[in-house]
C-alpha cells in the first residue's frame, strides 16, 4: 500500500531487486499453497460452561499469513527511475476474532520493504458496541478513514496506487475510532490521532507534531441486514490539526514525488472532503473533492500567511466483466469474496479508468517553501488498469499511468511529464 521514504527505494542494482522479488515470491507461494492456519484459544472465564455448546463464544479464534506486493514497473523515456522488478510490500499478519464476533484485533508488521516507521502497519484491538453490532470501537495503531479511496485498502481498489485526495489527511497513527450505523441509509465515523511519533501518512512520512480530529459521514442508499445496498452515495468528511508541523508531500500513483515542500510549521489546519460514488450491478464509481487550509504558516521569507489553496479532486469507475462488483460497506470498499475453486469465468476480471488533479497554493513557491524543481503546481493524472482476480486474497494488475505537470520537475528527469506501466501480483490478507 504505502513504501517507506528512504533515500533509495528500490536495491541500487536491478539484479539485486529480482533476486529479492524472486525469493519473496516463491516463499509466497508456498505459503499459499497451504491451508490457512486456525488456532482456537479459549480465554479464562468464571462463568459456567454450557456442555452443549460446541464453541465458547469467547474463544479467539487466530489466523495468520503473509501480505504481498511486487512486480515489474516500465518507467516512461527520460525518467530517472530504472525499469525493473520491484519488490513493494512483505508483512506478516496476525489477526484474531472471538466466537461470537463482537471482539477482533489485527497485527500486521512490515518485513523492511514498505514505507513505515517502527516496522509497523497496524496494531488494533476492535469492539461491538451494542449487541447488533452496528457501531464499532477500535483502539490502538489503525489506519483513519477520510473519504472511500483513502479509507480502502489497495487490494480493495481496482487500481496501484491512489489519486492525490488521498494525500494530505489519510493517515496511519496512534489513536481511537468509533464508526457505524445509525440507520439503514447512514454511516458515520469519528477519530482522532496522537501524532507523537511513529505515525506516517500516505507518502510514508512520519507524523510527529499533527494530531489530528476527523468526523465523516455517508448517506446511502437503502441497506439490507447486512448494509449492503446499489445505487448511489455521498459524504462529507472534516478533518483538524490543532497544531501542524510536517513536510506537505504529494505523489502520483507511481510514488514519484510531484509537490514537496520544506517543514511547513502553522498554528492549524483545516481540511474538506465531499465524496460521491455508486454502485449497481458489475458498475462501481467514486468521486472526491479536497480542500484545505494551514493558518499563521511560518515563512522562510520572515512573517506568516495562511496557504488556503491545497485543493485536489479525484474521478474513477469501473466495470466487472465476470459479476457483481464488490461492496461499500463501514466507510470503504470490499474486498470481491470469490468462491474457492471457482473458474476464470467465475472469477471478477475488471477494466478500470481514473482522472486525478492536484492544484496547491502557489505561495508555498512565493515564498521560498518549496521550487519548481522539486514541486509543480498543478499536476494531473491519468490511470487505466486491467485487473484479474486469481482467488479472494490475490489478484494481477495491468496498469497505464500517464501524469502531466504544469512544471519540469526532477522527478521526470526535468520533464513536465510520464508515462510508466506497471504489471503486478498483490496477495492479501
Amino acid at each position: 500500500m504505502w513504501r517507506r521514504a528512504r533515500t533509495s527505494r528500490r536495491p541500487s542494482s536491478p539484479v539485486l531487486g529480482s533476486c529479492a522479488f524472486l525469493c519473496a515470491l516463491a516463499a509466497v507461494a508456498r505459503l499459499h499453497a497451504q491451508a490457512p492456519q486456525l488456532i482456537e484459544l479459549t480465554l479464562p472465564d468464571t462463568r459456567a460452561q454450557d456442555a452443549d455448546t460446541a464453541t465458547d463464544p469467547d474463544a479467539w479464534l487466530l489466523d495468520y499469513d503473509v501480505l504481498f506486493s511486487g512486480g515489474w514497473v516500465q518507467y516512461g523515456h527520460g525518467n530517472p527511475e530504472s525499469s525493473q522488478l520491484e519488490l513493494e510490500r512483505l508483512s506478516p499478519v496476525l489477526r484474531g476474532e472471538t466466537a461470537d464476533g463482537r471482539a477482533r484485533f489485527r497485527l500486521e508488521l512490515d518485513a523492511g520493504v514498505s514505507r513505515t516507521y517502527d516496522h509497523l502497519f497496524e496494531a488494533w484491538y476492535g469492539h461491538d458496541l451494542g449487541d447488533d453490532g452496528a457501531h464499532r470501537l477500535q483502539i490502538g495503531f489503525l489506519p483513519l478513514p477520510f473519504a472511500s479511496e483513502g479509507a480502502s485498502r489497495t487490494e480493495s481498489l481496482p487500481f496501484h496506487g491512489y489519486g492525490f485526495t488521498s494525500f494530505h489527511v489519510s493517515r496511519h497513527d496512534y489513536g481511537l475510532l468509533v464508526e457505524g450505523y445509525p440507520s439503514d441509509t447512514t454511516w458515520w465515523s469519528a477519530g482522532g490521532t496522537l501524532s507523537r511519533g511513529g505515525g506516517f501518512g500516505r507518502s510514508g512520512d512520519e507524523l510527529d507534531h499533527s494530531p489530528q480530529l476527523s468526523l465523516r459521514s455517508v448517506l446511502t442508499s437503502k441497506q439490507d441486514e447486512t448494509h449492503a445496498f446499489e445505487g448511489p452515495f455521498v459524504g462529507l468528511s472534516l478533518a483538524y490539526n490543532p497544531s501542524y508541523k510536517e513536510e506537505l508531500k504529494v505523489e502520483n500513483p507511481l510514488y514519484q514525488t510531484v509537490f514537496k515542500t520544506a517543514e511547513t510549521k502553522g498554528s492549524d489546519a483545516r481540511w474538506l472532503m465531499l465524496e460521491g460514488g455508486w454502485r449497481e450491478g458489475p458498475f462501481r464509481a467514486g468521486a472526491e473533492t479536497l480542500r484545505g487550509n494551514i493558518t499563521d504558516v511560518d515563512l522562510p521569507t520572515g512573517g506568516e500567511d495562511d496557504m488556503d489553496q491545497i485543493t485536489a479532486w479525484t474521478a474513477w469507475m469501473a466495470w466487472n466483466f465476470h459479476g457483481d462488483a464488490p461492496p461499500w460497506e463501514r466507510g470503504a470498499w470490499s474486498p470481491y469474496e470469490i468462491e474457492p475453486g471457482a473458474s476464470f469465468d467465475e472469477r471478477p476480471l475488471e477494466l478500470a479508468v481514473r482522472y486525478s488533479n492536484s492544484d496547491i497554493d502557489r505561495k508555498f513557491f512565493d515564498s521560498g517553501l518549496t521550487n519548481y524543481t522539486q514541486s509543480t503546481q498543478e499536476v494531473r493524472t491519468f490511470s487505466g488498469a486491467l485487473t484479474s482476480y486469481m482467488d479472494e486474497q490475490s489478484r494481477l494488475l495491468l496498469q497505464w499511468t500517464k501524469t502531466i505537470a504544469d512544471d519540469e520537475i526532477k522527478a521526470f528527469g526535468k520533464r513536465n511529464r510520464d508515462s510508466s506501466w506497471v504489471l503486478r501480483w498483490d496477495r492479501w490478507f
